[in-house]
């Protein structure tokens, strides 16, 4: 009875023993993996806000990948717009870094009236990202994004300025509260309004 005893616990501490062993080993045989190594198509865009716009009138426009990346501070680089003016001369806008998303945006300003054509050019690129695992165990992702063209965006520029984004006069009689948030001048005189900080303070309101 004695000798069954001692032979339970001796095999009941083996395998104690031999599950230590195991999750002790498990660090040290996941770090002897290399990095993960994946390839991802992209799909490069082109934006440009307003469009029709005048001559001399700013555009917007915004470009990118649909990828997105996992560190805030991180960005795609080397991104690049080509414009194609009416008479048929080119220029290259940038190259530019994105932002984390993927994306990112500078301005425009035609010269010529006619129709521009712009499109975005995305270089293929690594993107190296070391994640930890639900163990704490460092994992290295390394991942090659594939080059990509956007589709040819036609930007529409005419002679003659066009109006948006329209101010609204100050009042010239009486008015009362609320103001209109669309009525962005009237921060002089309503105070506490959405501006540059050089502009919030409006005394004796």
């Amino acid at each position: 009875m004695q000798f069954a005893r001692s032979k339970s616990v001796f095999i009941a501490l083996f395998l104690m023993a031999s599950m230590i062993a195991a999750l002790t080993a498990l660090p040290i045989v996941n770090a002897q993996f290399g990095p993960q190594i994946n390839t991802t198509a992209t799909y490069a865009f082109v934006g440009a806000k307003p469009n029709p716009v005048g001559v001399g009138q700013p555009v917007l426009i915004h470009f990118g990948i649909t990828a997105s990346l996992p560190n805030a501070s991180a960005g795609f680089s080397g991104v690049t717009v080509s414009v194609t003016k009416p008479d048929g001369s080119t220029e290259t806008l940038g190259p530019f870094r994105t932002d984390s998303t993927g994306g990112s945006g500078t301005t425009y300003m035609p010269t010529m009236a006619g129709n521009y054509v712009l499109q975005t050019h995305f270089p293929e690129q690594w993107f190296n990202f070391t994640g930890f695992t639900a163990a704490g165990i460092p994992v290295n992702t390394c991942t090659l994004y594939k080059a990509s063209d956007s589709d040819k965006l036609t930007l529409v520029v005419e002679e003659e300025p066009r109006p948006y984004y329209p101010g609204v006069p100050l009042p010239s009689e009486y008015w009362t509260r609320p103001v209109d948030a669309q009525a962005r001048e009237w921060y002089t005189i309503s105070g506490s309004w959405l501006y540059d900080p050089d502009n919030r303070f409006a005394p004796y309101n």
